[in-house]
């Protein structure tokens, strides 16, 4: 089990145990996951360095830097590993493929390009993980663009200007994501064309969406989890922690915004088969189950 700290501590432990196997300080504070494959675990920090670390007592084996603009969001991209390449998106708004073991940059690919005057019109991160499917590299950035990149030479296949910061979800034929206002989008995995597009949800603070059977789903600031039909988009279900089913999909937005909104659901829900389990940013988990009529 690995874990980054606010204080730039990387810790392994046993997944049999709970022994600490090593700690390794690295620069900066570490929001998002470490990964781990072939000997190598990968640590992105705040300061937008990328560390390369010996999995068996966390030595640095590299280390590699984008720069970082003066104001980002709060929140990095965790690296991905595909094989022997490592997958870095940063908030200068640039895609990275580096030698796993060595850390060499073998592409880089630009997802946005900052635009405006004032350093809040010019934010660019690309907070939300990328994608990897069949050689292809999917990325979206804030206030930028969403991309298809050749894993193989960092070509960008197509691009398309709908943002986020929360992150996607692909399937065989889609891809899925909110934008930064909440809008719900399905688009078409080879060429971006917009599939349906559903914006009941907007100023919800959706997490990023999670695919579950035909569903796509949702966990939201108030505490309701959001089930919506993956071909149309349609709201199939909504329930709220703590309180019994809600069966209305037209619930009042009035009365929706009247609850408090101290259950926000800040990380996405896991889902295992036809069960999803859902955790509050207090830490109660609730976990409910699917039945298809």
């Amino acid at each position: 089990l690995l874990f980054g700290t606010s204080d730039g501590q990387v810790i392994s432990l046993s997944a049999g145990t709970g022994n600490v196997n090593w700690k390794a300080q690295v620069s900066s504070e570490v929001l998002a996951a470490p990964a781990a494959g072939n000997s190598i675990v990968l640590v992105r920090c705040v300061n937008g360095q990328l560390f390369g670390l010996d999995s068996k007592d966390g030595s640095q084996r590299w280390v590699t830097e984008q720069r970082t603009p003066a104001l980002t969001l709060r929140g990095t991209s965790a690296p991905v590993i595909v094989g022997d390449v490592v997958l870095g998106a940063f908030d200068n708004g640039n895609l990275v493929a580096m030698n796993l073991q060595t850390g060499k940059e073998l592409w880089q690919a630009s997802i946005a390009v900052p635009t405006g005057r004032t350093d809040i019109e010019r934010l660019i991160d690309i907070d939300a993980n990328v994608v990897v499917m069949d050689d292809v590299v999917y990325a979206v950035a804030f206030q930028g663009r969403i991309a298809a990149v050749q894993l193989g030479s960092g070509r960008i296949i197509w691009a398309r200007d709908v943002d986020s910061y929360t992150g996607i979800s692909v399937d065989a034929y889609r891809i899925y994501l909110t934008d930064s206002q909440g809008q719900v989008w399905a688009m078409d995995r080879n060429n971006g064309a917009t599939l349906w597009k559903q914006d009941a949800l907007v100023r919800r603070s959706l997490t990023r969406p999670v695919l579950q059977g035909q569903y796509v789903m949702f966990g939201d600031f108030n505490g309701f989890v959001h089930w919506l039909q993956r071909d149309t988009g349609a709201i199939a279900a909504r329930v709220k922690m703590k309180v019994a089913d809600y069966t209305s999909p037209g619930l009042d937005e009035t009365d929706d915004l009247s609850f408090p909104k101290s259950d926000n659901i800040l990380s996405p829900p896991v889902v295992e088969k036809n069960t999803t389990f859902v955790m509050n940013r207090f830490g109660y988990i609730e976990v409910f189950e699917i039945a298809t009529p």
